[in-house]
């Protein structure tokens, strides 16, 4: 990594005009050097702490098919969970139901926010 963000300005031109048609488009973006001055001052504790942090803020969303039945998918799921030191996401960050099945005759339409069942 280092040596790439050594090495970004010897890159092929059109890579680079690539690079910085990005770089306008991005609302927050850093130049090589500022990110090679940050990667030299990371150390393994970091790294460590980081994808601890990462796993723990993870959304895991599982289907599982096959010959299993609920208890024992579910004592999988929790395993997985258990590694990964997890906590239970917010409602909030849930997604809602995607299929929906509609009576005959009926039809679903969105008004704004507002979903209807006509």
């Amino acid at each position: 990594m280092i040596r790439n963000l050594k090495n970004h300005s010897k890159q092929q031109p059109h890579q680079l005009a690539m690079y910085n048609l990005q770089r306008t488009q991005s609302e927050r973006s850093f130049t090589p050097d500022e990110k090679l001055a940050e990667v030299e001052q990371l150390n393994f504790e970091d790294f460590t702490r980081l994808s601890q942090d990462i796993l723990r803020n993870i959304f895991v969303e599982t289907l599982v098919t096959g010959n299993l039945d609920k208890e024992k998918a579910s004592a999988m799921l929790k395993s997985g969970l258990d590694k990964l030191n997890g906590q239970p996401v917010l409602p909030c960050f849930l997604n809602g139901p995607r299929v929906f099945e509609l009576p005959l005759g009926k039809y679903y339409e969105t008004c704004g926010n507002a979903h209807i069942l006509s």
